[in-house]
């Protein structure tokens, strides 16, 4: 999965678009009820088959019997003759595009890459046909910003957006609440007591790293929004325009905290190459007290440790207040579904069947399954069943929120199996969640404009930033480094996007 931001500014012109699709299409979809497929009205008739490609995930092994195939059957229908992509995903897609041999149905997964091949003409443009989906439609026309996150740099929608799946926001400082009690220690509210109380922790546990990153992304991904800056190219807010983070002063003052962590071994000294082993060793003993992480791994961790250590309780910290403001990282977006392929000779029967995953019915069978074998209904409300006792068995036993199987899901079924630790940082994080951001796409020709330069400065920013964090550039060259970012192109690769930018809001605010 991969995740971007996602567009703030898409209402107008995506509720006047849908509005006038599902409103001129009425008369002309099936008369079978919205979230139905047309041939379930008709009991006599077998169900209609289709084909498909999913994510064959390591964590969770694609599965020809899961329930989730007879999902569809029973309430859309709907034979899915499924197959998951054989390998690495990333290089079999492209394969299997250049053959031609599609599926009606086709997982993809990234922006870059569905943008690409829908570009390429082996998807459907849905937005051309959502007067036969009216589900869709009324679901785009709700949910404006996951739509805009998913047009292409022509306005063209391949795959459509997903909501629910996954928290609002899927990553927090986390820290040991049982230690922070024993020694009577508060939460930091800004930075200076971040550090301060690090510094305590050392003093109490000599041997310890009291904060854990895991390699350069967890800096940058956890501290860029309350220090004010971005991760790389971004639309900065107070700019009102797109801005690269790793050159701004805001950022060089977030290294210049993190470097000071570094040189007093607040954080791992091998935190650069730290591997989930090592750093799952260090987070369930004393041998450190906060970590950023994904919030879905609080119980985990929990539970693990909990082995030994019955008083082990790791939860969700409240941001500390930074220069950008008191803030968690940026809303999630997931960038991956399913999109019907333009091979396709069953075209209709695969855009009813996209469509029915967005009704009612489709929500509530897809996230919770089958009544009387995944859930009971208990005074009128969804409960899972004791052998479902997490959402990772009810990926890996039952296929429920496997790979395109999540486009509108029940946020109340993954939230009902979380324990009270987990519940209460996924309240903290949205709290506090960082506003949007646009993310405009970029043609193909604005990409090859500037793929070398961008290549050849993401290289040369993570070789400096490393070096500015451990030491071995001082910080008070940072001017120069911003000079080596400018000999680079930066300036060029910054007024492509904001072009695109320009271009996005454009036609999103078009009457």
């Amino acid at each position: 999965m991969k995740k971007a931001g996602i567009v703030l500014t898409a209402v107008a012109v995506v509720a006047a678009l849908v509005t006038a699709c599902s409103s001129g299409g009425s008369s002309g979809s099936s008369s079978a009820s919205p979230g139905t497929h047309p041939s379930a009205a008709a009991t006599a008739k077998l169900p209609l088959t289709l084909t498909a490609k999913v994510q064959n995930h390591p964590s969770t092994p694609f599965k020809e019997d899961w329930l989730i195939w007879n999902v569809y059957e029973k309430k859309a229908n709907v034979k899915i003759q499924v197959s998951g992509y054989q390998g690495n995903w990333w290089e079999t897609i492209p394969l299997v595009i250049a053959s031609r041999d599609l599926p009606d149905l086709m997982w993809m997964s990234g922006t870059d890459m569905i943008h690409k091949y829908g570009d390429e003409g082996a998807l459907v443009n849905l937005l051309d046909h959502l007067d036969k989906m009216p589900n869709l439609a009324k679901f785009i026309q709700n949910n404006p910003n996951e739509t805009a996150g998913m047009l292409s740099a022509t306005g063209k929608l391949y795959i459509p957006p997903t909501k629910g799946a996954y928290a609002a926001v899927s990553s927090l400082f986390m820290y040991r609440k049982d230690i922070f009690d024993k020694h009577k220690l508060e939460q930091p509210k800004n930075y200076d007591e971040f550090y301060n109380v690090l510094k305590k922790l050392k003093e109490l546990y000599p041997d310890s790293y009291p904060v854990t990153f895991q390699k350069l992304n967890d800096v940058l991904y956890s501290l860029t929004e309350p220090w004010g800056t971005g991760v790389g190219f971004y639309y900065n807010n107070k700019l009102k325009a797109m801005s690269y983070g790793p050159m701004e002063n805001n950022f060089r003052d977030m290294i210049t905290w993190v470097s000071k962590l570094y040189k007093e071994k607040l954080i791992p000294i091998d935190f650069l190459s730290l591997d989930e082993k090592q750093r799952n060793e260090l987070v369930t003993t004393n041998k450190t007290f906060m970590v950023y992480g994904y919030l879905n791994n609080i119980d985990t961790y929990n539970t693990a440790a909990r082995k030994t250590n019955p008083d082990y309780t790791l939860a969700g910290m409240i941001p500390p207040e930074g220069p950008g403001g008191r803030l968690s990282a940026r809303q999630s977006f997931i960038s991956e579904g399913w999109g019907v392929t333009t091979t396709s000779k069953k075209l209709e029967d695969a855009l009813k069947l996209v469509d029915w995953q967005y009704s009612e019915a489709g929500k509530e069978a897809l996230s919770w399954g089958l009544e009387g074998v995944t859930y009971t209904k208990v005074n009128g409300q969804n409960k899972f069943v004791d052998s479902v006792k997490d959402m990772a068995t009810a990926t890996r036993d039952y296929g429920l929120k496997s790979s395109g199987n999540f486009p509108w899901y029940d946020e109340n079924a993954w939230m009902s199996l979380l324990t009270k630790e987990s519940k209460e940082a996924q309240e903290i994080a949205v709290k506090y969640m960082s506003p949007s951001k646009p993310a405009p796409a970029l043609t193909k020709a604005e990409s090859d404009s500037i793929t070398i330069k961008s290549d050849a400065i993401s290289k040369y920013f993570e070789e400096n930033i490393t070096k500015f964090i451990l030491g071995n550039r001082p910080l008070s060259e940072w001017d120069d480094y911003v000079n080596g970012l400018k000999k680079l192109g930066i300036d060029d690769v910054i007024k492509v996007r904001q072009q695109a930018y320009e271009r996005q809001q454009a036609a999103l605010t078009k009457k």
